[in-house]
């Protein structure tokens, strides 16, 4: 996990998505994904506008996000899980 985050963040940068990350700014990204995602068509085979495509896009966002604020999301990842099994909905 910690690689991919890496790999996101130093990916972001050097694209300039993120100056400084606000999160503002995330956010936006992350509503811009969520609607391709909305429209995207189902595919067992990746590809450019598939559903995984666009899953992959709102994950990265979220992981280069994690990297400029030095998140242990995997840690979280865990503690959230966790935490779910025990509640009751």
């Amino acid at each position: 996990m910690k690689k991919l985050i890496k790999e996101a963040h130093d990916n972001a940068v050097k694209r300039g998505f993120y100056s400084t990350y606000p999160k503002n700014d995330v956010y936006k990204k992350l509503q811009e994904e969520v609607q391709e995602f909305g429209i995207a068509k189902p595919s067992e085979a990746f590809h450019k506008d598939s559903e995984q495509s666009e899953i992959s896009d709102i994950i990265l966002v979220l992981l280069a996000y994690c990297g400029e604020k030095n998140y242990d999301i995997e840690k979280a990842i865990k503690n959230k899980i966790a935490y779910n099994k025990k509640r009751i909905y």
